[in-house]
């Protein structure tokens, strides 16, 4: 039988949620991913960044919206033009996407498999990451490094 101070303990923790694992965030887990397969070759951990998550949201839902896959936006923009127009100043700006990837991990090898994805993947300039998913398999990567003198862009 159980006491009445556990069953009130079983409880409070329901209606305040203790105890109850919360669910990830499915972008936190990717940038975490990310971060482990970048720290196999020693690089830097990516710092998320809510500008560039935005922009790929924004491009993702675009290329939805839309019904294609590409770099270039559907107004005919490049990518370092979104960045710029969303005030982010960089001297180092890549992105990667997919469009047929049920999870973040399939993305990554598929990127992985491919050199000039692979090449954005661990590249050394990169600081901070947005991504994007949307739909049933889009995935956008946005890595940056923002400002930059000319010395540390090196």
């Amino acid at each position: 039988m159980v006491s009445m101070m556990r069953l009130m303990t079983i409880v409070l923790g329901a209606m305040v949620g203790v105890g109850v694992p919360a669910r990830a965030n499915p972008i936190d887990v990717a940038i975490g991913t990310m971060n482990e397969f970048r720290s196999q070759s020693a690089l830097p951990v990516l710092v998320p960044s809510p500008t560039l998550n935005d922009i790929a949201s924004a491009h993702a839902a675009d290329m939805m919206r839309n019904g294609f896959v590409s770099h270039k936006g559907s107004d005919g923009s490049q990518l370092s033009n979104r960045v710029s127009d969303a005030g982010y100043q960089f001297c180092f700006v890549a992105q990667n996407i997919e469009a047929h990837a049920a999870s973040f991990e399939d993305a990554l090898k598929k990127w992985d498999a491919y050199p000039p994805t692979r090449k954005i993947l661990l590249h050394r300039k990169a600081r901070e990451i947005g991504i994007a998913h949307v739909g049933d398999g889009i995935w956008v990567m946005v890595l940056a490094r923002p400002g930059c003198d000319y010395m540390a862009s090196l």
